[in-house]
């Protein structure tokens, strides 16, 4: 007879399948966090991605901007050439094709300037839509961060529900196993 202490492992019992189980979901649990790993990463890269997105919009937007003020400019001074065209050409001193043409310019610059500003109105209206997710960038959407962050999330819950299933096996081997109820000596192990 061995002495024992109260809790002291007195049979273990070997099962060959639940130690392979239970190898198994601690690999399991490994995996997952490996894939977790690799989505934060993902993750992270998008962010950086749509962050560049923002500034570079930012900066299309301010140059956007310009772009319309030179036009308005631009459609002012033809405008002030037409009227002084207008002018000449009442008292004769100007063509009728010089008046068509400064007419056309002006024509032309109007036109332009006014689809200037529906598309700046337009890509302003996107920029205060997005919320950093996803991006226009002049022909299509782009962005993948909702579906990169609901894969870590599901990552998330695989590795909880892995690590359950590996502590639940070693739960159970524990509970095959027999223990000393209180102080005492071994006189007699049954054999099975």
């Amino acid at each position: 007879g061995d002495s024992v202490k109260i809790g002291d492992l007195i049979v273990n019992v070997l099962d060959n399948q639940l130690e392979r189980e239970i190898e198994l979901a601690g690999i399991a649990v490994k995996e997952r966090k490996a894939q977790l790993v690799y989505f934060q990463t993902r993750l992270a890269g998008e962010l950086n991605r749509m962050k560049s997105y923002t500034t570079l919009e930012s900066k299309n937007l301010e140059q956007a901007k310009l772009d319309a003020e030179s036009i308005a400019a631009q459609l002012a001074a033809a405008e002030h050439q037409y009227g002084r065209l207008a002018h000449l050409h009442k008292k004769g001193f100007a063509t009728d094709a010089k008046l068509e043409e400064a007419e056309k310019q002006v024509a032309t610059l109007r036109k332009s300037l006014e689809s200037r500003r529906v598309e700046l109105t337009s890509r302003v209206e996107l920029a205060n839509q997005s919320d950093g997710r996803f991006h226009y960038t002049g022909q299509n959407m782009v962005g993948e961060l909702s579906q990169i962050e609901a894969e870590v999330r599901r990552a998330e819950h695989e590795i909880m529900l892995t690590q359950q299933k590996h502590d639940a096996l070693i739960n159970h081997k524990q509970r095959l196993a027999a223990y000393a109820p209180f102080d005492g000596t071994i006189l007699e192990l049954p054999h099975v």
